[in-house]
């Protein structure tokens, strides 16, 4: 597989990178122009892309002299730390994951340097090489915004259901082809073996709990806030939705489920705690890792169960996504990292070593089949991807977490025992208030 040419890219940073009409004969450093470049510093979330990436790094760096720091930090603590050092315009990294609830907020912002420029450069890309249209629609929509790309899909994350094999032969139980009998098979899971929940999902405030919670949203036609801003907490739909989600939980999920995130859910099954979990495709991973797994060979993929109409849809798109600030003054040479980062055949190693799949290329590829011999979860990823993921998911609003926490504090009320509908209603008055 062709790489974009690296050498030649450092060989222009390396040297003197100049704006487009920077006169690189007078030899001085003009204002905006990019000095040589010696070190980049990468601003990360624990994730398992970047678990995957640090492997190959070194590759980088030697290929191009520049040295890559990687500065990780809890999810949290990452969303704090990106957000104050962004509005401060003096970011200490040069290149960030951006997830893609936060893509309206950053760019309204003025945060975050638009894409397309450096894509279209051809001293700094091969488009030919690096193959844009390689991405899913759907995936490439999430960083769009104001008819602009902000960012590059690092991983392509669709909800999808995790199942466990073994469990459900063992109750004698089918594959739940729609909620309510998923409901039920979870519930009967947890009836007969105190030691296994039915289910677990995201519950902690904090913790992104709207992101898997708006895939049964969308699986029921319902809304949280359309691309017109109009909010839909009290349609019923959505109330039919919420209602599920926390069922399910209430019913057949652990007692500890409030403090569950998308790190306890994935340790959780990860250990057999329970039989059904309906997160990120890219977990699988995790599950089938023979040195911390329990459910390795038992584990079975499929699309989100249907909704009472028959209707499939789910959470899901560019989760998370490779961005430039736009205060950096290595903009050339972050965009070097990240064109290298992304490029099919990093993308294919990172797909093999951490289960992140962005490219549509990755599928095919007879290194990635091997590894991951599991046709089930091959065709619940790419069916969610192509068919059951809208191009329009997330609110691009600069509030975004803001509303996010709303939901994450409602979905918690709710299981508590606060009346659903009352609390919905109180989280759309507020969501309103937040998008005046």
């Amino acid at each position: 597989m062709q790489k974009p040419s690296i050498r030649i890219i450092a060989a222009i940073i390396v040297l003197v990178m100049l704006p487009l009409g920077a006169s690189f004969a007078s030899g001085k450093q003009e204002a905006g122009e990019e000095a040589e470049v010696k070190e980049l510093v990468y601003h990360t979330p624990v994730h398992h892309f970047t678990t995957a990436l640090k492997e190959k790094i070194p590759e980088f760096e030697a290929e191009t002299g520049i040295k890559v720091t990687v500065n990780e930090l809890p999810e949290e603590e990452f969303y704090k730390k990106t957000t104050i050092e962004l509005s401060s315009g003096s970011p200490s990294f040069d290149i960030f994951l951006l997830n893609q609830g936060f893509v309206g907020q950053y760019v309204d912002g003025g945060w975050v340097e638009p894409i397309m420029p450096y894509v279209n450069d051809p001293e700094l890309t091969d488009k030919s090489a690096y193959d844009l249209e390689d991405y899913p629609q759907a995936a490439l929509a999430r960083p769009t915004y104001k008819d602009k790309l902000w960012a590059i899909p690092a991983s392509v994350e669709p909800q999808i259901m995790f199942y466990r094999k073994d469990v459900l032969e063992q109750g004698g139980l089918a594959l739940p082809k729609n909620m309510d009998a998923l409901y039920e098979a979870a519930v009967k899971i947890k009836k007969a073996d105190a030691g296994i929940a039915g289910v677990i999902n995201r519950l902690r405030r904090g913790a992104g709990s709207y992101w898997p919670w708006l895939g049964f949203v969308s699986n029921y036609k319902g809304t949280w806030v359309d691309e017109n801003n109009n909010v839909g907490l009290t349609d019923p739909k959505t109330m039919q939705a919420t209602e599920m989600y926390i069922k399910l939980l209430k019913d057949a999920g652990p007692e500890t489920a409030l403090n569950y995130g998308w790190y306890e859910c994935l340790t959780g099954f990860q250990q057999g705690k329970a039989a059904f979990l309906m997160d990120a495709n890219s977990w699988m991973a995790a599950f089938q890792d023979k040195e911390k797994s329990a459910v390795v060979g038992k584990v079975g993929a499929s699309v989100m169960p249907a909704s009472p109409s028959g209707y499939i849809q789910a959470a899901g798109g560019a989760s998370w996504m490779m961005a430039i600030p736009s205060q950096t003054a290595k903009k050339k040479a972050a965009w070097n990292f990240i064109s290298w980062a992304t490029s099919k055949d990093v993308a294919l190693h990172v797909a093999i070593n951490g289960g992140d799949i962005a490219r549509d290329s990755t599928w095919s590829e007879p290194q990635f089949n091997e590894a991951y011999p599991f046709p089930d979860w091959i065709k619940a990823s790419q069916d969610t991807t192509n068919k059951y993921n809208s191009t329009y998911f997330l609110p691009y609003h600069p509030k975004m977490g803001a509303m996010g926490e709303i939901v994450d504090v409602t979905l918690q009320e709710i299981y508590i025992g606060n009346p659903l509908e009352e609390q919905l209603a109180k989280a759309e008055k507020e969501t309103k208030e937040l998008l005046k």
